[in-house]
């Protein structure tokens, strides 16, 4: 049973995506993060007290907010639309020693039970887990969905904190091009598995020559304007929720997205790139280099020391929390 998972940075239209394939008679389309990163990171020792039902209920059934300001929740289980009962008595007498082969299993037995051929879902940092994923299912596909970096990362500044502006523009940067040319590495080793498409270029994916139309022998309508959508960048101004083009960035920002990002932004109308170099910049590409290069080391392990680098409180305090929690979990199995 083939799977899709649609990756690549924040607010670059992957939901979008997953979204369009509800009308692909083929598809079981689930717009729910799987959130594999976490459940690999998170990994437990199954042990003889493990309870597979309510491990499998908290996987799947947990709520997921679908807007910004978090009045809309979905779960997974909600999106399949099979029964928890079903799916348990399924899955509960398989071998598991992992969590994500749970989730995979999960999405295998629902796309069956709804007849369908393969399943969709998106999810964040596809490129530092997949060669983990390739192992237990040989038969999953990646879709890396970008959008240029005038327009993502301005809508990542902007997400959670509009009409505020966020204090992480060197950060976006940095991730967008360690995302983007790991991504680029892994399309490379993978060619029939991984694809990378630009939001700009969703209409190209049903041409009979494309990669996924010959992959999947699947048409499929974008249902979503793309000059219409949020944060879309024309004429050194970008769409506001309001519906009216403004200014967000200063020019300096904008130039140091034109020459930090690893992006050809030739597709782009309008776009006067100025080179120069800054110290800014100089550390951006430092960053970039340095975490590309240690990601072929170990890409899961490179993202968690981005992850640190950036967020180094943040960390510890899960971290803590985690060391917490298990403390008492094994004290109360005691």
């Amino acid at each position: 049973m083939k799977g899709i998972i649609i990756s690549g940075q924040p607010r670059s239209g992957k939901s979008s995506l997953a979204k369009s394939f509800k009308s692909v008679n083929d598809a079981l389309s689930c717009n729910v993060d799987a959130k594999f990163f976490k459940i690999i990171n998170d990994y437990k020792r199954f042990t003889k007290e493990f309870d597979f039902s309510e491990n499998l209920k908290n996987l799947i059934n947990r709520s997921v907010y679908q807007d910004s300001s978090r009045k809309i929740t979905t779960t997974l289980l909600d999106e399949t639309g099979v029964s928890l009962k079903v799916i348990a008595s399924k899955l509960k007498n398989k071998n598991y020693n992992s969590t994500e082969k749970i989730l995979l299993d999960f999405l295998d037995t629902s796309c069956k039970l709804k007849k369908k051929k393969f399943w969709v879902l998106p999810d964040l940092g596809a490129e530092t887990y997949f060669e983990r994923l390739n192992k237990i299912k040989e038969d999953l596909y990646v879709i890396f969905l970008f959008r240029n970096p005038l327009e993502s990362i301005v809508s990542s500044l902007y997400w959670r904190s509009y009409p505020k502006k966020g204090k992480n523009l060197l950060e976006l940067i940095v991730r967008w091009n360690v995302s983007y040319l790991n991504a680029q590495k892994l399309k490379k080793k993978y060619p029939k598995l991984i694809n990378i498409y630009f939001y700009n270029e969703i209409d190209q994916m049903s041409k009979p020559n494309n990669w996924f139309y010959k992959t999947f022998n699947t048409k499929l309508k974008f249902k979503y304007t793309k000059k219409k959508t949020f944060f879309t960048y024309s004429k050194s101004k970008w769409l506001s929720p309001e519906g009216k083009y403004k200014k967000f960035l200063k020019n300096e920002e904008i130039n140091l997205i034109l020459n930090g990002c690893v992006c050809d932004f030739k597709f782009i109308s309008g776009i006067n790139k100025i080179k120069n170099f800054s110290f800014k910049t100089l550390y951006i590409r430092s960053l970039t280099f340095f975490f590309v290069n240690l990601s072929k080391v170990n890409r899961f392990n490179a993202f968690k020391f981005l992850n640190f680098y950036f967020s180094p409180f943040n960390i510890i305090s899960m971290g803590l929390k985690k060391i917490i929690k298990n403390f008492f979990l094994n004290k109360k199995l005691l």
